[in-house]
């Protein structure tokens, strides 16, 4: 027996009336209702969890239950009550002032879709858990705080890559963001400037010396916020700069870690000033095995379908990090988004409908 075709009307209506609400981190609350509301019409019961997370399930069946994750926040949407989505010659894509927030809607919409289709087809499917979380543009945050023994499941699938149909991630880094405090002297800046120890000047010295871009062979590094000062005529005692790490090997992020300290403080004391580092983890790196259960189901699913399962890692972080470091091994499956984060984002149908037919074949077993 051959598995349910998605429907297509049904999963590009949802992504576009889901797409069309702004969700932003912090602010998925209307998009939460909507999809509350969605569930319960196709007759689901849901749960939200103190966080914000929201939970739902379908009946346990005959074949091996397997849990879906997707996130509702995006990036930062400013000022809008909602997105203009435009729709044509097969392609998906905001009005070109905002992002579209297919990522991670286009998630959202394929999980939806997989429970329809469970619904419409009882007993031949997997038992199917599935967390919408919260926060994950800002540090996964609402799956690092999620009860994992809320989900009976323990692999699953993360609907939130940005890859081919096809593909998906197997491997991510480890994150840390790290924040430096500069303290130098004030004085006035025309009348003693002799007396004065610029806290600017000593925080740009530490920006030309810190390991930055790629300095290790599986590592990453910047600095993306920089503060201080508060008029021209005043040396300021004050600076401060926030960046990240991301390794793929532990040893290798611990020996750029001490550098960064190293720099920093260093670095001030020998300009007559301090500087202060503090560390925030964000989640740990993970490696999923290709012959991990969740993967094999994965490859099935693509030969079935004709296509070669291609095991990808990448620089980037997620809700991914977070639960396989819980014990709930997944992959980040491959929905074929397109220029995320950014107002020319997009998604062409025909590549999102490949890779929800691809998720439809491991959710309906045919072995």
């Amino acid at each position: 027996m051959s598995p349910p075709v998605p429907d297509r009307d049904r999963l590009f209506g949802n992504l576009i009336h889901l797409c069309r609400i702004p969700s932003p981190s912090g602010d998925v609350g209307r998009l939460r209702d909507r999809i509350r509301a969605i569930l319960t019409g196709l007759g689901y019961s849901s749960r939200t969890d103190e966080h914000g997370n929201l939970f739902t399930a379908t009946e346990p069946t005959g074949h091996e239950a397997i849990f879906l994750s997707c996130h509702m926040d995006t990036v930062p949407v400013e000022g809008r009550s909602e997105i203009n989505v435009i729709r044509e010659n097969g392609r998906i894509s905001s009005d070109g002032t905002t992002i579209l927030g297919g990522d991670d809607k286009q998630g959202v919409a394929a999980a939806i879709e997989m429970l329809a289709l469970c619904r419409e087809h009882p007993g031949e499917h997997r038992g199917l858990e599935v967390v919408f979380t919260v926060d994950e543009e800002i540090g996964a945050r609402g799956a690092s705080m999620l009860d994992h023994r809320r989900l009976a499941a323990r692999q699953g699938f993360n609907l939130d890559g940005e890859t081919p149909p096809g593909t998906v991630i197997n491997q991510a880094p480890r994150k840390e963001r790290f924040h430096c405090r500069v303290r130098g002297k004030s004085a006035h800046a025309a009348l003693a400037p002799e007396e004065g120890i610029n806290a600017l000047v000593i925080a740009g010295d530490i920006l030309t010396r810190l390991p930055l871009g790629t300095p290790g062979r599986q590592s990453t590094a910047g600095v993306g916020i920089f503060n201080g000062g508060t008029q021209t005529n005043i040396i300021p005692d004050s600076a401060e700069f926030t960046g990240e790490l991301r390794s793929f090997s532990r040893e290798e992020f611990d020996e750029i870690r001490a550098e960064i300290n190293r720099v920093c403080t260093s670095t001030a004391a020998r300009r007559g000033g301090s500087a202060e580092v503090e560390w925030e983890y964000l989640y740990d790196g993970y490696r999923v095995a290709e012959d991990s259960q969740c993967s094999e189901m994965f490859a099935r699913a693509c030969r079935r379908r004709g296509i070669e399962p291609e095991f990808r890692s990448s620089r980037g972080g997620g809700d991914s990090n977070a639960l396989n470091a819980a014990g709930l091994t997944n992959l980040v499956f491959g929905l074929g988004m397109h220029h995320i984060h950014e107002p020319h984002e997009y998604v062409m149908e025909r590549e999102y409908f490949e890779a929800v037919s691809i998720l439809t074949e491991i959710v309906f077993p045919q072995d």
